[in-house]
């Protein structure tokens, strides 16, 4: 078996069933503490506008929010997203207002398919090293983060009815 055949192997055999199986582990959890993670979400939102309003940071106007992914974030195992508070000129804004979302409730499902998966590859002997399953995992981030982006649809009904919400999830 060359390293191409054993990587797809590999991929068929265990990455997928595992990246099922994690999946499946993020949406039960979903279900069941569905209530406690959109308070959580919540609770950032208001968070990050309070850091905007307060009279140091003086944002005239808050025109947009942005919750951030760093998949540099994800290899260090910080499974945190950066929310980031503009004025109206966006990214222009000379002092945008930062925190952070832990998402640790569906990344850590992710830090658990590394790991498995680190482990799986090692009966291949070196045809499927370290960095296949790094990429592979790197590239299934966006399945976890499709929890955060239901995550936040689901709370904007939480939120105050006369503002204008929109939940993008752009790369």
């Amino acid at each position: 078996m060359n390293r191409l055949e054993a990587l797809e192997h590999f991929h068929k055999t265990y990455a997928e069933e595992v990246l099922n199986q994690k999946i499946h582990h993020v949406a039960s959890l979903y279900e069941q503490r569905k209530e406690e993670v959109i308070l959580s979400f919540i609770q950032s939102f208001q968070w990050i506008c309070q850091q905007a309003n307060h009279v140091e940071v003086s944002k005239a106007r808050i025109g947009y929010i942005t919750y951030s992914m760093r998949r540099t974030y994800l290899v260090e195992r910080n499974y945190n997203y950066i929310i980031e508070a503009y004025d109206k000129s966006w990214f222009f804004d000379p002092g945008p207002c930062q925190g952070a979302y832990d998402a640790g409730w569906a990344f850590s499902f992710w830090g658990e398919l590394v790991d498995e998966l680190s482990q799986l590859r090692k009966p291949y002997m070196n045809k499927v090293i370290q960095p296949d399953v790094e990429r592979f995992a790197l590239q299934a981030a966006e399945e976890f983060h499709k929890y955060i982006l239901q995550l936040a649809k689901d709370a904007i009904p939480h939120g105050n009815a006369n503002k204008k919400w929109t939940v993008t999830g752009e790369r």
